[in-house]
């Protein structure tokens, strides 16, 4: 199970909100790992270029997201 809180949960909608046009989004979640329990901590939003059907993240893209 991942666990999000309120406030990441809330981050995700709101930077999925833009651009109103129909495109795929990409985040990634890091956080910590307790068994089977996933806590997400942090959102990384890359610089990612979006299309109708899928994104694309460059390799310098990865490496700032990381």
């Amino acid at each position: 199970m991942i666990l999000l809180s309120q406030m990441i949960w809330d981050m995700l909608l709101e930077e999925f909100r833009w651009p109103r046009s129909a495109v795929e989004r990409v985040a990634y979640l890091d956080g910590v790992a307790c068994d089977d329990l996933k806590i997400t901590t942090t959102v990384t939003l890359p610089n990612a270029e979006m299309h109708r059907q899928h994104f694309t993240v460059s390799g310098d893209g990865m490496s700032e997201a990381g």
